[in-house]
């Protein structure tokens, strides 16, 4: 039998045994509590047992239901198999060999072989299962095997697999679950269900004994005491609009794309604190940013680097920069994933000398503040100016009006690159005044090259699912408006 200090599965079910009528997830309508979850997900264990998921398998799932992909994902645990969430590349067979594809009913069929399709027979054990009968399941004889496989942004290059084990994923989620501060907590999520961000947070709550909000309506959420909100920069803005609550949720966790002060006074709107929070799938949570409103009107900015966890900056040649100067970010952290699967060259790369190098480029200031200003892949190059990317995203962002943006380049002609930017405007604000003040915001910083020539409102800019920009999806969106006849 596996050691169940170290398996979330079955930790989850002792937790739901001893207080199986709490509520678990809340939703509009309807809501599952501990009891209930634990009593679902073993049999969710029974039927994969059944279609032959065991210790050596790799499942992929594909499904928009929560407690379906809950289901699968602690299945898995439980059975002491890897779990991956399902995606064109892995149907083309590159990156993870995949054993067992799973869908729920309502999703179109994966173009896989042998695909399985979940459906209501699995909220109760296999029919052949003996009544009254205890499960036994296998879950992991060694706590460093691979439990959950993630997949990186690819923003800045060829996606990569990484492979996080049981016991790197249990250090992630008691981090997780210890800043949502105790069972009480009430957690809404904004990323998609399969992003990793999503599993993480989820698996914190339950963890933790605290309550999952599955809503994306804000007055649902003051009306049933949620706690904490996670999501994206666009997800948040998205959800938001120009609510305004009546009274303040207490946290406003976002993370996957940088948070201005003026970002956060706006938020503050509608929450106590708004935490900005740097991290990647590779080394968990890395930097955490407070920003709260003083008694003065004031907003003050706290940082600290996620406890366990170590941050430097430094040169090319690995010697730590003093403060102030702009440097390559590392982080040594206790849940590190080990490296990348069948990737030897990108690991090499990126995990030396028992540190993580995430590709970013910052600062540390004086009072120990991390400021990411950019990545190493984010340099522009306008004719011989050499610009980065997340800062002019950073001077458009600095405008009033101006939710969220992207900088970019596409070809031109003349062998120059020309310098675009997408951005999120508010609707209560004018476009054309923003778009003004941009670029006056840019040509103070940056000069004249830095000065996008074109800037264009979207009201969902694209990012991808753990809500990081995707430069070149907005690239190709340009391109592809520019050669549009007429």
């Amino acid at each position: 039998m596996a050691d169940r200090q170290t398996n979330l599965g079955f930790e989850f079910l002792d937790l739901a045994r001893r207080q199986p009528d709490r509520p678990a997830i809340l939703g509009e309508g309807d809501g599952w509590s501990y009891g209930q979850l634990a009593r679902l997900f073993t049999s969710f264990a029974l039927h994969m047992q059944r279609q032959g998921v065991g210790k050596g398998s790799t499942v992929a799932v594909q499904t928009d239901d929560l407690v379906v992909h809950l289901g699968v994902l602690f299945g898995t645990a439980l059975l002491g198999s890897r779990w991956v969430a399902a995606s064109g590349q892995l149907v083309e067979g590159r990156g993870v060999t995949v054993t067992h594809w799973l869908q729920s009913a309502e999703k179109p069929p994966l173009p896989a072989p042998g695909r399985i399709v979940i459906d209501a027979s699995w909220a109760q054990p296999p029919p052949d299962f003996p009544a009254g009968a205890a499960p036994q399941f296998p879950g992991f004889a060694d706590p460093e095997a691979t439990w959950t496989i993630a997949t990186t942004s690819g923003t800045t290059g060829a996606a990569k697999s990484l492979g996080i084990s049981m016991e790197a994923m249990a250090a992630r989620v008691a981090a997780s679950g210890a800043n949502l501060g105790g069972p009480d907590a009430r957690l809404v999520c904004l990323f998609p269900i399969l992003a990793f961000p999503y599993i993480v947070r989820a698996l914190g709550a339950l963890h933790g004994g605290a309550t999952l909000v599955h809503s994306y309506n804000p007055m649902f959420w003051s009306q049933n005491g949620v706690t904490r909100v996670m999501g994206s920069p666009t997800q948040v803005w998205t959800v938001f609009g120009d609510v305004m609550l009546r009274r303040r949720l207490p946290v406003l966790h976002v993370g996957g794309g940088k948070t201005t002060p003026e970002n956060a006074r706006e938020l503050l709107e509608n929450f106590e604190e708004v935490v900005d929070a740097y991290g990647s799938r590779e080394a968990g949570q890395i930097f955490h940013t407070a920003f709260r409103r003083e008694a003065d009107g004031t907003i003050s900015a706290t940082g600290r680097a996620v406890p366990g966890t170590r941050v430097e900056i430094v040169g090319e040649d690995g010697k730590a920069l003093p403060a102030g100067t702009v440097g390559i970010v590392r982080v040594i952290s206790p849940n590190m994933a080990k490296g990348y699967i069948s990737n030897p060259e990108a690991e090499a790369r990126a995990f030396r000398d028992g540190w993580f190098y995430p590709g970013d480029l910052g600062r540390m200031t004086e009072e120990g503040q991390l400021e990411i200003v950019g990545r190493e892949n984010d340099q522009l190059n306008i004719g011989g100016v050499k610009l980065n990317a997340l800062e002019i995203d950073g001077a458009l962002m600095s405008v009033d009006g101006i939710r969220d943006a992207i900088s970019f380049t596409i070809p031109r002609e003349t062998g120059i690159p020309e310098l675009v930017a997408f951005v999120s405007v508010d609707p209560a604000k004018s476009r054309e005044a923003c778009y003004e003040k941009a670029r006056e915001a840019c040509r103070a910083r940056f000069g004249e090259p830095g000065v996008p020539s074109k800037i264009v409102h979207m009201a969902n800019l694209p990012r991808n699912a753990g809500g990081k920009p995707d430069r070149k999806a907005c690239a190709l969106m340009a391109l592809s408006e520019r050669r549009r006849p007429g």
